[in-house]
């Protein structure tokens, strides 16, 4: 019986063998070729391996989109509870799957320890093993996981810009009779793509195009002017550097966030968002652009996250207090990037805050460290991290974080130990900060306390003391916060209600063509025709 149901266009059977070939690599069982015997009844056979299969992953391309034997199969297994789509090329999902979270496998180099297919096989590996997939813990992965992928997109993408322009510079030439006074290349395009963006029907692939021209007037005039390159600094010089972030890496950390979230806001579904991220690349308006784009960033929303990184980046790099303040909200969002704490370090440092800028330098060096997966290396800036920590809340996520790092090492004593030491901290809500500062830590507190809690309830269960456990969990559902990490057998023993499995989410709304955005705890899929 086959563990896993591949469901693609005929004509894409060449783009999805490297697919099938990686997932045979991981060890699963995989139906997708057609070698059927002759005579056999091929509906008869593609019925019974959909139905016999754990898993069903439709590959959504603009040919299986328009297929009706692909659409066919993902409604069932949609309707089974098996769909788990990912997208290799950008297209309109048909209706009644644009609900679900396809993972982007858009920018996939075809190997089988890429990033994307790390994710994908660990959403297999829950659904095989028959565990509720946490949407949360697979949002962070895919977060830590496709910002490495984002470099090597960007970096394809000024590829097909130069062939682009290359095509139309030949097409120009041979048009020199035309009507209408020739342009440049570079200008048509340029001129092309941000017609879409105002019109609102510019692509992700266009987008990261568009970005890549727009970024050096982002950054004209600023502390980032001199880029050293489209690639964010190794973790060997991070690791050398690690109490403090130069002006080399500072450039092109910020720069690397630029490109990793301007694409978002310019395909937003608000006007006035995109055109604001399309004038910070004019030095003239961009004062201006930064306040429009900070005030929807602070009225929240699924863009609330992209908006402070660009803010963050583009107002640090031009010396404005905007961008520690909206780095400082990013970072609230999502503790776990290390760009954003080095870049903090980097600003705290500049707006003479040694202390603070030691502090975040470090941490940001840790979670590199991490996630290179070199834990001794995490530990040691971490540890020496802690010191240069005022903020509670920083503190209680450092020593979380460390914690963390112990359970990857199977030291689970260890990582009770920093998990109390985590949640021993005054409440990071009512530390004495500014305004700004407090607004975002009161936030942030209850979500990060309730996760440490949860996985102090793990380590705690782990070495036998189990009443312990129990009573972190209590004292998770007394405070209102959400059980999402803790085992169900766990919260069973501890007579706690078990959540439902976050299978669905409200989506949020998206732009015609686009999928709404959603938990990828659905995970479903389907095959193609003859």
């Amino acid at each position: 019986m086959p563990d896993i149901f591949l469901s693609y266009a005929g004509e894409d059977r060449d783009r999805v063998k490297p697919l099938a070939e990686a997932l045979l690599a991981k060890g699963h069982q995989v139906w997708w070729d057609r070698g059927l015997a002759a005579g056999d009844d091929y509906a008869r056979v593609i019925g019974a391996a959909l139905e016999q299969s754990k898993v069903v992953i439709v590959v959504w391309t603009a040919a299986s989109a328009a297929s009706v034997w692909v659409r066919d199969e993902a409604a069932r297994a949609r309707d089974a509870g098996k769909l788990l789509p990912i997208l290799l090329e950008q297209t309109t999902i048909p209706l009644g799957f644009g609900a679900i979270q396809a993972e982007d496998f858009t920018h996939w180099n075809g190997a089988a320890n890429a990033a994307q297919m790390q994710l994908l096989d660990d959403v297999v590996q829950a659904r095989l093993a028959g565990r509720a997939v946490d949407a949360e813990a697979v949002a962070g992965r895919r977060t830590r996981l496709m910002r490495r992928v984002r470099v090597a997109s960007i970096l394809t993408g000024v590829a097909t810009v130069i062939a682009i322009i290359a095509g139309l510079s030949v097409i120009a030439i041979n048009h020199r009779a035309a009507t209408r006074p020739p342009v440049t290349a570079s200008v048509s395009i340029g001129e092309q793509l941000l017609q879409m963006v105002r019109d609102g029907t510019i692509t992700a692939e266009q987008a990261v195009e568009l970005a890549r021209v727009l970024e050096n007037g982002a950054f004209a005039g600023t502390q980032a002017a001199a880029a050293t390159g489209p690639q964010p600094p190794s973790l060997d010089l991070a690791m050398a550097s690690a109490a403090s972030v130069d002006g080399t890496e500072f450039s092109a950390l910020a720069r690397g966030l630029y490109r990793d979230n301007i694409d978002t806001l310019l395909r937003s579904s608000d006007p006035a968002v995109r055109q604001a991220a399309v004038d910070l690349s004019e030095p003239a308006k961009r004062d201006q652009a930064v306040e429009a784009l900070w005030t929807v960033a602070e009225a929240g929303g699924p863009d609330a996250l992209p908006l402070w990184l660009v803010l963050g980046s583009v107002g640090l790099a031009a010396e404005s207090p905007r961008g520690v303040q909206a780095l400082e909200r990013a970072r609230a969002i999502q503790p776990d990037n290390y760009v954003v704490w080095r870049l903090l370090g980097f600003g705290y440092a500049t707006t003479e805050r040694p202390v603070e800028a030691q502090g975040a330098a470090l941490v940001g060096a840790g979670l590199a460290a991490q996630e290179a997966q070199a834990p001794e290396v995490a530990t040691q800036h971490l540890e020496e991290a802690l010191p240069s920590l005022e903020d509670p809340l920083s503190r209680t996520f450092v020593q979380s974080t460390l914690g963390d790092v112990a359970v990857e090492q199977g030291d689970l004593r260890v990582a009770a130990d920093r998990f109390r030491e985590a949640l021993s901290n005054d409440d990071p809500a009512a530390a004495e900060l500014s305004p700004e500062a407090n607004e975002i830590n009161e936030a942030a507190t209850l979500d990060l306390r309730s996760s440490v809690r949860q996985r102090y309830a793990a380590t705690l269960e782990g070495t036998g003391r189990g009443r312990e456990a129990c009573l972190q969990l209590r004292a998770v559902a007394r405070e209102g916060g959400v059980l999402r990490e803790a085992a169900p057998a766990l919260l069973e023993r501890c007579q706690i209600p078990v959540p439902p499995p976050l299978t669905e989410a409200t989506p949020a709304p998206a732009e015609t063509g686009e999928a709404a955005t959603v938990p990828a705890t659905q995970v479903p899929a389907s095959r193609s025709e003859p």
